[in-house]
């Protein structure tokens, strides 16, 4: 997990009315990450689980994202974070969150750090209802002056959510 991204998820638990549970898909730490990774303290007192494709530090359930097994509308929120670009077939790990678990999310945020044309960092953010993301537009400035060591070519990070409407943000201007 790159440090700009873990201040991006620690700004979203600050400023959304996130849902439990909370999923976070692709919570396996990785060695040289353990505890770093951990995004359990930004979300104190709330139903978190941490799910990936094998077993180790930070995962509490095992699921595929290429077939969630989870009955339908049981996630209150789904964080994944820098994982998309390891999956076999990330469209697929992205329609089934999309279909299986957030389609009842019509609110969407998407934002990105580096060149328009070709970003290094791609986040996206699915709330219930007609949501104003304000308070991340505002905010946007911390995550992304955060600097990466190293950085590598297209990683992304998803919150992901939302079919029906995605507001996206260029630089402050709708």
């Amino acid at each position: 997990m790159r440090p700009s991204i873990k201040k991006f998820v620690h700004i979203c638990a600050e400023e959304l009315p996130l849902e439990d549970p909370i999923y976070e898909f692709g919570s396996l730490q990785v060695p040289g990450q353990e505890g770093f990774a951990d995004l359990r303290p930004y979300f104190p007192g709330r139903k978190y689980l941490g799910a990936d494709m094998a077993p180790g530090p930070g995962v509490d359930v095992v699921l595929n994202l290429h077939h969630i097994d989870l009955p339908s509308e049981s996630v209150g929120t789904a964080i994944s974070c820098d994982t998309l670009e390891h999956v076999e077939y990330p469209r697929k790990a992205l329609s089934e969150l999309f279909k299986s678990l957030l389609s009842q999310f019509p609110s969407s945020y998407v934002d990105w750090n580096g060149k328009e044309e070709n970003p290094h960092t791609v986040v996206g953010v699915g709330m219930k209802g007609d949501y104003s993301f304000d308070s991340l537009i505002s905010r946007r400035g911390e995550w992304r002056s955060v600097r990466d060591v190293p950085l590598r070519e297209k990683l992304f990070a998803l919150i992901v959510g939302g079919k029906k409407k995605v507001e996206r943000y260029m630089g402050g201007n709708p």
